[in-house]
């Protein structure tokens, strides 16, 4: 015979799996981005790849449009997608890859560059932003792909956020391949 209480609505065995559907099922917020182009701060901001070789965000003598992607580092496997099926479309990518280590738990970058040599191809630099600045900055959050294409002068022309889809990747390139592509709509 069953002793639990059969006029509670929920038996407590089945709470922690609600709670857990309710969290991973929840809305998202829709993200908002609140910069129209890289501030001269974080175009000079110069981050090491996983080598110790400094790279900045964004260089000012780029002549094309080029793609900067955010995620954090645990979750860097989700740009591969974005990279390869925009270098399918678009003739040349310049990439900028910027894997953001959050605060807890806190890693070193010694730890993280080691990983990252281990798992990333060598050709393949990712800056690593030990300080959260690059997140900060642009004012996102890196648990989520962020993917930017900003134009030669640091200009946002588009922004994405989430999961690789077609709709997403056409955007993108789209933005890539045009030189006259003007700013993003939530980016005046």
């Amino acid at each position: 015979m069953d002793s639990r209480d059969s006029s509670a609505p929920w038996p407590e065995a089945a709470i922690p799996g609600v709670i857990t559907w309710i969290h991973v099922n929840a809305p998202k917020p829709t993200p908002t981005v609140a910069v129209s182009s890289l501030d001269a701060g974080l175009q000079a901001l110069e981050l090491p790849d996983q080598f110790g070789v400094g790279h900045r965000l964004h260089p000012t003598e780029r002549s094309r449009a080029s793609l900067l992607l955010l995620v954090e580092v645990g979750r860097l496997r989700r740009i591969k997608g974005f990279e390869s099926d925009l270098r399918a479309r678009v003739a040349t990518l310049d990439v900028v890859r910027v894997a953001h280590v959050p605060s807890q738990p806190r890693a070193t970058l010694a730890r993280v560059a080691q990983h990252l040599r281990a798992h990333v191809p060598a050709e393949v630099p990712v800056l690593i932003d030990i300080e959260g600045r690059v997140a900060a900055g642009l004012r996102v959050d890196p648990a989520e792909v962020n993917a930017w294409v900003l134009a030669p002068d640091g200009r946002v022309r588009a922004y994405e956020r989430g999961r690789r889809t077609p709709a997403v990747i056409a955007r993108l390139a789209a933005a890539l391949a045009s030189p006259s592509v003007p700013a993003h709509p939530e980016h005046p």
